[in-house]
Protein backbone atom coordinates (compact mmCIF):
# COMPACT_ATOMS: atom_id res chain seq x y z
CA UNK A 1 0.00 0.00 0.00
CA UNK A 2 1.52 3.25 -1.13
CA UNK A 3 -0.87 6.28 -1.15
CA UNK A 4 0.38 9.74 -1.44
CA UNK A 5 -1.26 13.47 -1.28
CA UNK A 6 0.04 16.73 -2.30
CA UNK A 7 -1.53 19.32 0.06
CA UNK A 8 -0.98 23.41 0.44
CA UNK A 9 -0.92 24.52 3.89
CA UNK A 10 0.71 26.24 6.23
CA UNK A 11 2.83 24.78 9.50
CA UNK A 12 1.83 25.78 12.81
CA UNK A 13 4.75 28.05 13.43
CA UNK A 14 4.51 29.98 10.29
CA UNK A 15 0.54 30.86 11.20
CA UNK A 16 1.72 31.90 14.71
CA UNK A 17 4.26 34.12 12.68
CA UNK A 18 1.62 35.67 10.30
CA UNK A 19 -0.24 36.33 13.32
CA UNK A 20 2.01 38.27 15.27
CA UNK A 21 2.39 40.18 12.57
CA UNK A 22 -1.45 41.08 11.97
CA UNK A 23 -1.54 42.34 15.39
CA UNK A 24 1.86 44.64 14.91
CA UNK A 25 0.01 45.90 11.90
CA UNK A 26 -2.79 46.24 13.76
CA UNK A 27 -1.74 48.23 16.51
CA UNK A 28 1.12 50.17 14.60
CA UNK A 29 -1.88 51.41 12.25
CA UNK A 30 -4.25 52.06 15.40
CA UNK A 31 -1.79 54.45 17.00
CA UNK A 32 -0.06 56.25 14.40
CA UNK A 33 -3.71 57.31 12.53
CA UNK A 34 -4.62 58.16 16.63
CA UNK A 35 -1.04 60.42 16.81
CA UNK A 36 -1.67 62.19 13.15
CA UNK A 37 -5.13 62.89 14.04
CA UNK A 38 -3.29 64.39 17.65
CA UNK A 39 -0.86 65.98 15.48
CA UNK A 40 -2.91 67.30 12.50
CA UNK A 41 -5.67 68.94 14.92
CA UNK A 42 -3.14 70.45 17.52
CA UNK A 43 -5.35 68.70 20.53
CA UNK A 44 -4.06 69.61 24.01
CA UNK A 45 -4.30 65.52 25.15
CA UNK A 46 -4.86 62.45 24.29
CA UNK A 47 -8.23 62.80 25.88
CA UNK A 48 -10.31 65.15 23.74
CA UNK A 49 -10.21 62.70 20.85
CA UNK A 50 -13.39 61.37 19.77
CA UNK A 51 -14.49 57.99 20.17
CA UNK A 52 -15.41 57.86 16.38
CA UNK A 53 -11.96 58.86 15.16
CA UNK A 54 -10.13 56.30 17.82
CA UNK A 55 -12.75 53.51 16.50
CA UNK A 56 -12.43 54.45 12.89
CA UNK A 57 -8.43 54.43 13.23
CA UNK A 58 -8.93 50.88 15.07
CA UNK A 59 -11.19 49.73 12.33
CA UNK A 60 -8.30 50.67 10.01
CA UNK A 61 -5.62 48.79 11.72
CA UNK A 62 -8.25 45.66 11.73
CA UNK A 63 -8.96 46.10 8.12
CA UNK A 64 -5.20 47.04 6.53
CA UNK A 65 -4.31 44.49 9.11
CA UNK A 66 -6.71 41.85 7.92
CA UNK A 67 -5.50 42.18 3.98
CA UNK A 68 -1.48 42.40 4.90
CA UNK A 69 -2.06 38.57 6.45
CA UNK A 70 -4.01 37.61 3.49
CA UNK A 71 -0.93 38.73 1.48
CA UNK A 72 1.37 36.92 4.23
CA UNK A 73 -0.94 34.00 3.75
CA UNK A 74 -0.81 33.56 0.34
CA UNK A 75 2.76 34.24 0.64
CA UNK A 76 4.19 32.03 2.82
CA UNK A 77 1.93 28.67 2.35
CA UNK A 78 3.80 25.47 1.17
CA UNK A 79 3.16 22.28 -0.23
CA UNK A 80 3.28 19.08 1.99
CA UNK A 81 3.63 15.23 0.22
CA UNK A 82 1.89 12.77 2.65
CA UNK A 83 3.23 9.24 1.75
CA UNK A 84 1.29 6.33 3.67
CA UNK A 85 3.38 3.23 3.67
CA UNK A 86 2.49 0.00 5.64
CA UNK A 87 4.68 1.00 8.71
CA UNK A 88 5.06 4.56 8.02
CA UNK A 89 3.82 8.28 7.28
CA UNK A 90 5.51 10.31 5.92
CA UNK A 91 5.97 14.20 5.90
CA UNK A 92 7.39 16.32 3.53
CA UNK A 93 7.67 19.69 3.18
CA UNK A 94 8.54 20.47 -0.09
CA UNK A 95 10.05 24.02 -0.49
CA UNK A 96 12.10 23.33 2.88
CA UNK A 97 13.65 20.29 2.83
CA UNK A 98 11.96 19.67 5.82
CA UNK A 99 10.41 15.96 6.15
CA UNK A 100 8.72 14.09 9.18
CA UNK A 101 8.07 10.47 9.46
CA UNK A 102 5.95 8.41 11.69
CA UNK A 103 6.02 5.32 12.42
CA UNK A 104 2.12 3.55 13.06
CA UNK A 105 3.43 2.17 16.14
CA UNK A 106 4.56 5.08 17.79
CA UNK A 107 2.00 7.67 16.68
CA UNK A 108 -0.17 8.59 19.91
CA UNK A 109 -2.64 10.84 18.45
CA UNK A 110 -3.80 12.06 14.96
CA UNK A 111 -6.12 15.00 14.93
CA UNK A 112 -8.73 16.58 12.61
CA UNK A 113 -10.43 19.51 13.71
CA UNK A 114 -12.52 21.55 11.05
CA UNK A 115 -15.71 23.21 10.01
CA UNK A 116 -18.23 22.40 6.75
CA UNK A 117 -16.18 24.10 3.93
CA UNK A 118 -13.41 26.11 5.00
CA UNK A 119 -10.53 25.16 7.36
CA UNK A 120 -9.06 21.92 8.44
CA UNK A 121 -6.18 21.23 11.27
CA UNK A 122 -4.31 18.36 11.40
CA UNK A 123 -1.72 17.36 14.24
CA UNK A 124 -0.09 13.86 14.73
CA UNK A 125 1.61 13.10 17.53
CA UNK A 126 4.50 10.42 18.50
CA UNK A 127 6.72 9.97 21.11
CA UNK A 128 9.53 11.54 19.56
CA UNK A 129 7.74 14.20 17.29
CA UNK A 130 4.90 16.33 16.60
CA UNK A 131 3.32 17.92 13.38
CA UNK A 132 0.73 20.56 12.50
CA UNK A 133 -0.68 22.82 9.81
CA UNK A 134 -3.81 24.32 8.83
CA UNK A 135 -5.87 24.82 5.35
CA UNK A 136 -8.35 27.50 5.17
CA UNK A 137 -10.37 28.97 2.07
CA UNK A 138 -11.99 31.85 4.31
CA UNK A 139 -10.88 35.72 4.93
CA UNK A 140 -8.73 34.81 7.99
CA UNK A 141 -6.39 32.07 6.72
CA UNK A 142 -6.62 32.18 3.19
CA UNK A 143 -3.71 29.25 2.94
CA UNK A 144 -5.31 26.54 1.06
CA UNK A 145 -7.90 26.12 -1.74
CA UNK A 146 -10.83 23.79 -1.95
CA UNK A 147 -9.49 21.00 -3.76
CA UNK A 148 -6.79 21.23 -0.91
CA UNK A 149 -9.53 20.34 1.14
CA UNK A 150 -10.53 18.21 -0.27
CA UNK A 151 -7.46 16.28 -0.50
CA UNK A 152 -7.58 15.80 3.08
CA UNK A 153 -11.00 14.60 3.48
CA UNK A 154 -10.31 11.59 1.33
CA UNK A 155 -6.68 11.09 2.80
CA UNK A 156 -8.49 11.15 6.14
CA UNK A 157 -10.83 8.46 4.78
CA UNK A 158 -7.82 6.50 3.72
CA UNK A 159 -6.35 7.15 6.77
CA UNK A 160 -9.32 5.91 8.82
CA UNK A 161 -8.93 2.38 7.21
CA UNK A 162 -5.61 2.33 7.98
CA UNK A 163 -6.18 3.31 12.10
CA UNK A 164 -9.23 0.70 12.12
CA UNK A 165 -6.83 -2.34 10.89
CA UNK A 166 -4.07 -1.14 13.64
CA UNK A 167 -6.39 -0.79 16.29
CA UNK A 168 -6.33 2.77 16.90
CA UNK A 169 -9.66 4.20 19.33
CA UNK A 170 -11.48 6.55 17.03
CA UNK A 171 -13.66 9.36 18.57
CA UNK A 172 -15.48 11.41 16.16
CA UNK A 173 -17.90 14.42 17.67
CA UNK A 174 -19.58 17.08 15.22
CA UNK A 175 -21.86 20.13 16.47
CA UNK A 176 -25.13 21.17 15.03
CA UNK A 177 -23.36 24.21 13.34
CA UNK A 178 -20.67 21.70 11.11
CA UNK A 179 -17.77 21.94 13.66
CA UNK A 180 -16.42 18.35 13.89
CA UNK A 181 -13.24 16.78 15.44
CA UNK A 182 -11.89 13.07 15.09
CA UNK A 183 -9.29 11.85 17.14
CA UNK A 184 -7.45 8.74 16.45
CA UNK A 185 -5.85 7.39 19.54
CA UNK A 186 -3.61 4.57 20.33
Amino acid sequence: MNLRYTIEGVPSKIEWKISFLFGLCFVFIWVVSIYLYYIINDIDTVIHIPSYIFFGAMFLGLALGLFFARILGKKMRVEFLFEFSDETIIIQVLDRHLSYCFEYSSITLISLVGTAKNMRLLKIESEQQKFKMRLGTYGLAPYSSATDIDSMDRMMAEMEVIFNKLNFSIRKVETPKKVFEYRYIR
